[in-house]
């Protein structure tokens, strides 16, 4: 790069073709530049964020995991003394033995069941078992799922903000809210939110550890003004400290996307001599300051060595062996779920970063019409021979996004919410294309898209939902509700993919995007308060919770349960052997106090003094009717033969 090139921070181009800073135009910018815009993506966020938060049963299996591990947590420091379970291993000689009691990992080690939980750092933990405590006065036996979830709201709630904020600084300001709108109404952002898992933390560190990466990018790059004391250490610390509390919440996800997009900005500059200003070795302090403290208790209960093998096979070693959970995918997968995954903003993504690509590097080919495949493919070649990029913010998302996609479709493991840290960057572009193809013939392949990840999957919802009405065997008033609920979501959003696709025609992409975003907040709203709490995994064991509860079971007591996922560990505060189906050999070995098992095995249960005390309600759709559970209760409460209650998790 040239030594007086100038990255600019700000595109005014980003706004509509032919328009200009009118009064009107010039009211929207001052809106979206000032608190009120945030104030709005605040009360967006609350729309589609808090609806469900309280009515979603546990869901299995992560979020059952993360909630019970900080529940066990907090208990360690709650609970009185004589109710603790600390129990250890015999260890050697000066070795206090590894912990296997619920609470024997006290605020260090995440402790699930009586395993301890090393596959993914404490920072989630700490947070979601602060979380419950202020939200329960202290006291762990008040505790509700939704107060685990708290972290993850908050955290989903920020990412949004700092896009906006991200954006403010990159293009126009009214891009930057649409930006964000789009990665908070999300899909995969949204139902995450919703989970007392890691994913929204990672998310959030992310997006600040990025931020800063642009604010240092931006600064070092740009030699018209001498740099601040701000780019000079202040955002270099936040670039750290964010990739630091990331590391502590899921591991080196978030520094290979930095290391990505630094070694993909390195290239495009054709020098390296930027990244001195990140101040590597500040950095080390930093992360070191952040990390050795809990590294040093990993070390000294389990071993660093083994620690960091256990870090690498659960990161990079299910990327590249793939995951013992069956988690594989072909190539491509990630890019077919985003369709999904990532609606409305997904209309104009694909435009936005081919855009992005065009406009990253100085236009060479002229001759040919910038939105046809032919020129659009013409001017990528000629401006990647060029190898000198010119506009810093195309070149920084395209960064973050690009490399890193391409390592997460590499994988052989592959989640859905895997690529979620690249939306911002991908909300970011789609956005920016948004305004600045208003009017143009830019991406009319849109409508197919949202036709196909809108209309068909309506279509069909209400056809599935009609003929569960109509036809099914037996209905209750529970299902009867699911179903008419589905059928007015799915009406809904076939009635605003219509008025969406109006605005395509016309090519208003901004309006078909602002009637896309309303649609998703009518929909997923109602979906998570009323359809979802009926159909998700982990409803079952909320079933049973309640007929445990009805029938006098206490955690004092011991149970067994046939229904082994890992909601029941949480349901029943860890306090369960999950026997599956050996349930009722254990039963006769062990004589639990309360026992889970089907409604036909009560003669079983009946000779060994059992007797069969409460049905659990079934779902709608969950259990064929010969399969339906029951609660059955020893006659004789008197000790077990065997006092069982923890378990090793899968």
């Amino acid at each position: 790069m040239p030594p007086t090139e100038k990255i600019p921070e700000q595109h005014p181009d980003a706004l509509s073709p032919g328009t200009s800073a009118s009064a009107t135009g010039g009211r929207w910018l001052a809106w979206a530049s000032s608190w009120k815009a945030a104030a709005t993506l605040v009360l967006l966020c609350v729309a589609v964020y808090l609806p469900g938060l309280w009515s979603v049963p546990p869901v299995d299996r992560d979020e059952c995991r993360f909630a019970q591990a900080s529940r066990q947590m907090l208990e360690s420091v709650t609970l009185p003394p004589d109710e603790r379970d600390p129990r250890r291993e015999a260890g050697g000689p000066g070795s206090p033995g590894r912990p296997i009691g619920l609470h024997a990992g006290g605020l260090a080690i995440p402790m699930y069941a009586s395993t301890p939980r090393l596959n993914k750092p404490p920072l989630t933990y700490w947070l979601q078992a602060a979380s419950a405590y202020v939200l329960t006065g202290g006291d762990a036996s008040r505790d509700a799922m939704w107060m685990y979830r708290v972290p993850s709201v908050v955290a989903a709630s920020l990412s949004v903000l700092l896009t906006w904020m991200i954006g403010r600084r990159m293009f126009d300001a009214r891009a930057a809210v649409l930006a964000a709108a789009f990665l908070c109404v999300s899909p995969m952002v949204v139902w995450d939110a919703h989970q007392a898992r890691s994913d929204q933390l990672l998310l959030l560190t992310t997006i600040a550890s990025m931020g800063a990466l642009w604010r240092v990018y931006a600064g070092a790059t740009r030699t018209a003004r001498p740099a601040t004391a701000g780019e000079r250490w202040i955002w270099p610390a936040a670039f750290w400290l964010a990739l630091g509390l990331s590391v502590l919440a899921k591991g080196p996800i978030a520094p290979m996307v930095a290391v990505l997009a630094i070694a993909a900005l390195c290239v495009a500059h054709r020098r390296v001599r930027w990244v001195v200003a990140l101040r590597p070795v500040f950095g080390v302090l930093i992360l070191g300051a952040v990390l050795l403290p809990w590294l040093l208790v990993i070390h000294r209960e389990f071993g660093l060595a083994w620690y960091l093998g256990e870090a690498w096979r659960e990161s990079f070693g299910r990327g590249i062996r793939g995951s013992t959970e069956g988690h594989f995918a072909p190539p491509g997968t990630h890019l077919v779920l985003s369709v999904a995954l990532f609606w409305p903003g997904v209309m104009l993504a694909l435009a936005g970063v081919a855009r992005g690509l065009a406009r990253g590097w100085p236009a060479t080919v002229s001759t040919l019409r910038a939105d046809a495949p032919a020129g659009i493919a013409a001017r990528l070649i000629a401006n990647i021979r060029s190898r000198r990029a010119a506009r810093g913010p195309e070149v920084f998302l395209l960064a973050w996004l690009l490399p890193a996609w391409i390592v997460f479709e590499a994988s052989m493991a592959k989640l859905p919410h895997y690529t979620m840290p690249l939306y911002p960057a991908a909300a970011l572009l789609a956005a920016r294309m948004a305004f600045a193809a208003q009017g143009r013939r830019a991406a009319d392949a849109g409508a197919w898209i949202w036709l196909l990840t809108a209309g068909l999957p309506a279509a069909g919802l209400i056809a599935g939902a009609l003929a569960l009405l109509f036809f099914a065997p037996t209905m209750t008033m529970a299902t009867t509700g699911v179903s008419a609920m589905i059928i007015l979501c799915a009406c809904v959003a076939l009635a605003g993919l219509a008025l969406s696709l109006q605005f395509l025609r016309a090519r208003l992409y901004v309006q078909a995007h602002a009637a896309g975003l309303i649609v998703a907040v009518l929909v997923l709203a109602p979906t998570l308060q009323w359809i979802a709490p009926s159909i998700v995994p982990g409803a079952l064991s909320s079933s049973i919770a309640i007929e445990l509860r009805a029938a006098g079971w206490t955690p004092k007591d011991s149970l067994a349960s046939e229904h082994a996922e890992d909601s029941m560990v949480f349901q029943t505060r860890g306090r369960v052997v999950r026997s599956g189906g050996g349930t009722l050999e254990y039963t006769r070995e062990h004589l639990p106090h309360f026992v889970v098992a089907r409604r036909a095995q009560a003669e079983a249960y009946a000779l060994l003094g059992y007797r069969a005390e409460r049905d659990v309600l079934m779902p709608p759709g969950m259990s064929a009717p010969e399969d339906r559970l029951a609660v059955f209760v020893r006659e004789s409460r008197g000790p077990s033969r065997k006092s069982t209650t923890t378990e090793a998790a899968p």
